[in-house]
Order: C-alpha cells, then sequence, then structure tokens
C-alpha cells in the first residue's frame, strides 16, 4: 500500500516498491503482449501515469517518480516499437474517486484540493476516463503515439 509521507520518512524498500509496482510492472506487462503485436504488425499500449507527475505532489515523491519513470518508458517505447506498427501512449487521470479512494482515510481532504485545482469543478469518476481510453485503443487515433493525455478535469494543462 502506497503511504504518503515526507521523503526524508520514505524507506529505500517503499521508494522500490513504488518503482517496482509502476516501472517494472509496465515493463512486464508491455513484454508480454509485444510478441502478438510484432506479429499481427500492429498494436496499442495504453500505459497509466498520472497528472501528478507534472506538477508533483508533497510527500509522494516515490509515486510520482514511479509514474514519471512510465511516461520515459511510454515515449522510448512509441519510437524503439512504432516500425513494428506498435502505438504507445500514456493516459494521465487526476484523483479519481473510485471504492478504493473513497475507503482512504483522510480523502475529503484531498478531494477538496483537487477538485480545488480543477477548471472543472467537480470529483473525477472512473467514466471520465472511458472516452480518451476507447480513442487511445481505436483505429481513430492510429498516427499518435509516445503522447500523455491529461483527463483530470483541466488540473494540469500542457
Amino acid at each position: 500500500r502506497l503511504v504518503q509521507k515526507p521523503m526524508d520518512q520514505l524507506t529505500s524498500e517503499e521508494f522500490d516498491e513504488a518503482l517496482r509496482v509502476n516501472a517494472r510492472g509496465t515493463f512486464e506487462c508491455v513484454k508480454a503482449v509485444l510478441p502478438i503485436m510484432r506479429r499481427q504488425q500492429y498494436g496499442k499500449i495504453i500505459n497509466i501515469i498520472s497528472g501528478t507527475i507534472f506538477r508533483g505532489i508533497t510527500g509522494m515523491v516515490h509515486y510520482v517518480a514511479s509514474k514519471g519513470a512510465v511516461l520515459a518508458m511510454t515515449r522510448s517505447m512509441a519510437n524503439e516499437l512504432g516500425a513494428d506498427g506498435i502505438r504507445c501512449n500514456s493516459l494521465a487521470p487526476g484523483l479519481v474517486m473510485t471504492d478504493a479512494i473513497k475507503a482512504r482515510e483522510g480523502v475529503d481532504r484531498v478531494k477538496q484540493f483537487s477538485i480545488e485545482t480543477r477548471a472543472l469543478k467537480r470529483e473525477q469518476t472512473p467514466e471520465d476516463l472511458v472516452g480518451t481510453l476507447i480513442y487511445l485503443a481505436s483505429a481513430d487515433s492510429d498516427f499518435v503515439t509516445g503522447q500523455a493525455l491529461v483527463v483530470d478535469g483541466g488540473a494540469v494543462m500542457h
């Protein structure tokens, strides 16, 4: 479980675990699908990152670093796999109010802060990501690769 705490209180094990789950996990998943995508000379890889990599967030340096690594990997993968017809993009959501997030202690304070930073002043739900995911997975995005699409109600604008 990812715990928010000041950087000087993070253990090396906590930092490594965030990288292992987010960066290494992404690497292993992509590596597993490459033979099939290469064989068909087509594929769509959509890595999930986080809007926090564009803003930074106090007490989450391990999480932000691990998601930033996934963005860097996405760009490298896009360059490496483009010749095989494989597109690699990333989706950067804001704080999505899933059941797991709602169950966390102190989430109301974080949720309110998140809403206040957005141009669209409401909670983000899992359904808010569906249209972007469908676009990235469809032929409509066949000439899009190496990109990070931020879906967070306008908290991050770039």
